[in-house]
């Protein structure tokens, strides 16, 4: 059949062909005028606009119609159209008209946000789709119209998760909103929580719905920082948008500038971007470069593109690179870093312009350098932009600003026409024409020596166009004029003001080693001071026969580099290697260099610690460390100090790795004899410093568990973990026992293990779960929180009646060999029993303790049975005591 239509259509158009030549008309023209056509009057929309269709020339055929469809899709009737009418159902009878489409009536998942989309003219519905016209639009998250410059807010890294970021974060805001007319917009470059947490998200929305200009629009996405909440991607994407009411990707139109989220989609450092999500931004940048090819595109991502701005090389991510860089007009936001924004790499133009955020919580820098990557002053900084956007010249003006010191931080970034790459002004051509920063003819250096292989060194800053950003120190040994070492450090060009001389200690020089020390100016862009500054000392020296020895071996000193003429009050003396000379507490033992009889600047003589008085003999101990230090004229100004070791106690467990419920064989050896009433034994995680915060996860003194004279072997057992302590003992983790003396954190003997799944099952755990009744108004103490493996949640009833049961379903039949529940309170009895069932209906009673004796906060309970609904109910309870379960473990 449209075979033969298709042969009378061709005939039918020859014919008319030849009439128009006989008739002295141009056929091509005649054709040209009757070319169907759909316009429409926007083509960037969102769900609640309008669209006036107009359409040309139409079929006339009353099977004509016109359908939408996404932008990429080919009308085949697979799929099928989101939204279709018959032209006559628009009111379009005659082949040309116009109607209004109201995009708030589609309902169709298929129609979204930040998409594309189609309208297709049909010239019949007989099933083959003869597209007669189509015209594209782009759906975006929301249209934002307004008038005079465009203006917003960048921060990044706000890390809500204690009340110090909730303050940066509200002052931030306050005082942009106080610098800004008009505060259109705010952007939030990921990391808005610590952690990711619901409380946190409560907070970060509890101080910006409090302080931010509230029609300000949002323009938020994730960082890495908001998955760390142990929650699956997807899960803790629900959370971001639950409590935020942003998408995590997102495009949206501010007075008719484009902007672009980009959300990573996983906990990865780095960022992940799947190869969905940059094909979803390159339909969103052509759709915005479609719309105004000269006008700055936003695009907002946590991760700094790789190699782009400060930072970037080591905490940068290249997968949208790729996709960004055929859009010149593009401005991108990143933070992650968190370098400071006071270096001028912090922009950078290429292919397109990027700019690194800062952050607001606090400031990192590069590894590598003497003050650490979170140097001294880090915590107070918070640094953010404001941007300023001229429609008439479409320029845009950065404002760098530091919050913490609310000031203005060097001059205005400004991007002209931002499309314009022979515009570009922050390349990488600023490396060849930045100049060498230079030290004045002034400038000094001055070495002094804090202890043996460290030295505090004072200079004047150099000078450069824009800043300094660090220096290189070279330590030069004077006999072979090698360079030992090499330091690198920050010029403190983060802090404000910046100060105008460096004083930086270096470390980890060799003793009797004489240097030269040579310091090299480095600017942002790596160029050097071609005239360094140069400064050496000679410095006193301790030199010790033996660095570990027995608690009664001797010693042999030797003071080098000392005074010519030495002091009559210049000294040695001994001191546990943490303390501090100052006094308080005095030397374990000093004496005069005239009372050791050393009169010149080099001098040997022989500790005995017999001569230690009585009464400082207890700080004289097996597994101490110490320091002899040399201090001039009865000061405590340190000029050298030499470190050793008496033999130290031992602790040794009985094997590297052992099940959660496994005890485990602890032996002491060479402690102190006899053992005081404090020592004691400590069980931490691996990485945690025993210093009080956080507590132990169990501890107990020695002579609490039999050991009295320093020897000895004790058996330590999981189950006497504190309730509270419980979750921090887990498997597949690291630990390790400390032995330490006196009630102190002084750490004489440790060893360390790892532990592994425990060798009973508890198949309980998460499992669908029920009870007599609940508090969850208030406390939200549901039945699933005594199966969650928590010790900090717990399920409790509603009231303090008795016979309140917790049921749990184990989803099938399982051999059950036993029990653990914990209660809410220890000391307290609970009497209760267990039944088990394995249809729900018919139960079995196999603990019955409804006598119970025990005010135990643990307790377990073996016995065997085939079983999938285990019960417990608490059939009486002591006064202001209620039916309430922190955890219920069945064992397989």
């Amino acid at each position: 059949m449209f075979k033969k239509m298709r042969k009378k259509v061709i005939y039918v158009f020859a014919t008319f062909f030849l009439l128009a030549l006989c008739f002295g008309i141009d056929p091509m023209k005649v054709q040209a005028q009757d070319i169907p056509s759909i316009t429409l009057s926007d083509t960037i929309v969102t769900l609640d606009s309008t669209l006036e269709v107009t359409i040309s020339n139409a079929s006339l055929r009353d099977d004509a119609w016109v359908g939408l469809y996404e932008k990429n899709e080919t009308p085949d009737g697979n799929p099928a159209s989101i939204w279709w009418r018959f032209l006559s159902e628009v009111g379009i009878d005659n082949g040309n008209g116009n109607f209004t489409l109201d995009l708030s009536s589609i309902d169709n998942d298929r129609f979204q946000p930040s998409n594309g989309y189609k309208l297709v003219l049909f010239s019949d519905d007989l099933g083959s789709y003869p597209i007669d016209a189509s015209s594209n639009f782009h759906l975006v998250d929301e249209i934002r119209d307004g008038g005079g410059d465009l203006e917003f807010l960048v921060v990044s890294d706000v890390h809500i998760g204690d009340s110090v970021a909730q303050e940066k974060f509200q002052r931030a805001l306050t005082r942009s909103d106080e610098l800004v007319e008009n505060m259109d917009g705010i952007i939030v470059a990921g990391d808005l929580t610590d952690t990711g947490y619901g409380n946190q998200y409560d907070n970060f929305m509890e101080v910006y719905n409090q302080y931010a200009p509230q029609d300000a629009l949002k323009l938020w996405v994730m960082g890495n920082h908001d998955y760390y909440n142990g929650l699956l991607p997807v899960h803790a994407q629900d959370r971001f948008e639950s409590k935020t009411g942003e998408k995590i990707h997102s495009h949206k139109v501010l007075e008719g500038y484009h902007f672009i989220q980009v959300s990573t989609e996983g906990v990865a450092t780095h960022g992940v971007f799947g190869s969905s999500l940059k094909e979803w931004l390159g339909e969103q940048l052509e759709a915005a470069s479609n719309d105004d090819p000269e006008k700055p595109i936003f695009v907002t991502v946590h991760q700094h593109i790789k190699d782009t701005v400060y930072g970037s090389d080591d905490w940068g991510n290249d997968a949208l690179y790729d996709v960004l860089d055929d859009y010149p007009q593009v401005i991108t936001f990143s933070g992650h870093s968190h370098y400071a924004i006071d270096d001028e790499r912090s922009i950078h133009q290429r292919d397109f312009t990027s700019m690194g955020t800062a952050s607001l919580k606090y400031m990192e820098l590069e590894n590598g350098k003497i003050q650490g990557s979170v140097p001294p002053g880090g915590h107070e900084v918070s640094e953010g932009l404001i941007l300023n956007v001229n429609k008439d010249s479409n320029t845009v003006t950065v404002k760098r600003m530091d919050f913490y010191n609310d000031r203005f931080i060097k001059d205005d970034w400004v991007i002209e026409d931002p499309s314009d790459k022979t515009k570009y002004r922050y390349t990488d051509a600023r490396i060849e024409d930045s100049e060498n920063p230079y030290f004045d003819e002034t400038a000094e250096l001055e070495v002094e020596h804090l202890n043996s292989d460290s030295v505090k060194m004072t200079f004047d800053q150099a000078k450069d166009e824009d800043m300094v950003h660090s220096y290189k120190i070279q330590a030069v040994n004077k006999e072979n004029n090698n360079v030992d070492k090499e330091f690198l450090a920050f010029s403190e060009f983060y802090k404000y003001p910046m100060p105008e001389k460096l004083i930086l200690e270096i470390t980890g020089l060799s003793s009797n080693v004489d240097y030269e020390f040579i310091v090299i100016a480095i600017d942002s862009f790596g160029k050097e001071s071609i005239e360094p500054l140069k400064g050496s000392v000679n410095k006193p020296t301790l030199t010790l026969s033996e660095n570990v020895v027995n608690i009664n071996g001797t010693i042999e000193v030797t003071l080098n580099n000392g005074r010519k003429e030495p002091g009559n009050e210049d000294w040695i003396g001994i001191y546990e290697e943490n303390e501090t000379p100052d006094g308080d507490p005095y030397a374990i033992w000093w004496r005069t260099l005239p009372q050791l009889g050393i009169t010149a600047e080099q001098g040997t003589f022989i500790f005995d610690p017999e001569n230690i008085s009585s009464e400082k003999k207890h700080r004289y101990h097996g597994g101490g460390k110490y320091k002899f230090i040399f201090a001039y004229d009865d000061t405590f100004d340190i000029q050298a100090t030499s470190s050793f070791e008496v033999s130290p106690a031992e602790l040794i467990i009985s094997g590297d790795s052992f099940a959660l419920d496994e005890t485990i064989d602890i032996t002491i050896s060479n402690s102190n004899n006899p053992t005081h009433a404090e020592d004691w034994i400590g069980l931490y995680e691996i990485d945690e410093s025993p210093d009080g915060d956080p507590c132990s996860i169990w501890w107990a003194t020695l002579p609490d568990l039999g050991i009295t004279d320093g020897e000895g072997t004790i058996t330590f057992d999981p189950r006497d973990i504190p309730v509270d302590n419980q979750d921090r003992y887990k498997a597949g983790n690291d630990y390790k026992f400390i032995l330490a003396y006196d009630d102190t954190y002084r750490i004489e003997a440790s060893d360390d293990f790892s532990t592994t799944e425990s060798s009973k099952n508890n198949i309980a755990l998460n499992k669908h779960c029920s009870a007599s009744s609940e508090q969850n108004v208030f406390h939200k103490n549901y039945p699933c929180k005594a199966n969650d493996g928590s010790m900090s949640t717990r399920w409790c009833a509603n009231n303090d009646d008795n016979n309140h049961w917790w049921k749990v379903d184990l989803g099938s039949n399982y051999d059950v060999n036993g029990t653990r529940v914990v209660w809410e309170y220890d000391g307290k009895i609970y009497d209760y029993k267990i039944d088990v069932s394995i249809d729900d209906d018919e139960w079995i009673n196999v603990v019955d303790k409804t006598d119970n004796e025990s005010s135990s906060q643990v307790q377990y309970d073996d016995f065997t049975a085939n079983a999938r609904y285990v019960r417990i109910t608490i059939a009486d309870l002591e006064d202001d005591c209620w039916a309430s379960i922190k955890e219920f473990e069945v064992f397989s």
